[in-house]
């Protein structure tokens, strides 16, 4: 009953987790070494992505909309979530072949590579991928396939 009076329910419960979710996310990126030039950085992202989801595999189904019944993030929680894009958008901007580009194709880019790991963890959770030396290459080369610019845009 404690904890239901601290957190004032158990929405505030599930807010908490779901702050704590992407906090460890945010943390497991800025881990990245900075000095990793272009696509090894972006890949590192994506990796940390896919590491945060697996090692806290509740916190990523209470942060991606699965197991939270009610729950609707407050906008603080929201915008947080939302700021972990900002270290794959600088990424992406980063990279030589994104120079002269805006920071809108840049953030394009980067929603593009959160879906796709998204994607592709729940895949894995559903066990239709494994952790395999070849299926890690293929997200590899998936990733290094999303780093492109449509100009159609």
């Amino acid at each position: 009953m404690a904890v239901y009076s601290r957190f004032k329910g158990k929405d505030g419960i599930l807010g908490a987790l779901f702050d704590e979710g992407f906090e460890k996310l945010a943390a497991a990126q800025h881990a990245i070494d900075p000095s990793l030039k272009n696509s090894e950085r972006v890949l590192a992202l994506c990796d940390a992505f896919r590491a945060t989801a697996h090692a806290y595999p509740h916190h990523y189904a209470l942060m991606m909309g699965s197991f939270s019944g009610a729950l609707t993030p407050s906008l603080s929680s929201k915008l947080k979530a939302m700021n972990t894009l900002i270290c794959l958008t600088d990424a992406v901007a980063a990279m030589s072949s994104m120079k002269g580009q805006s920071r809108q194709a840049c953030t394009d880019i980067a929603n593009r590579l959160f879906a796709f790991c998204h994607g592709w963890v729940s895949l894995q959770r559903m066990e239709f991928f494994d952790n395999c030396k070849r299926s890690n290459a293929a997200f590899k080369r998936a990733v290094l396939a999303l780093l492109t610019v449509d100009v159609a845009d």
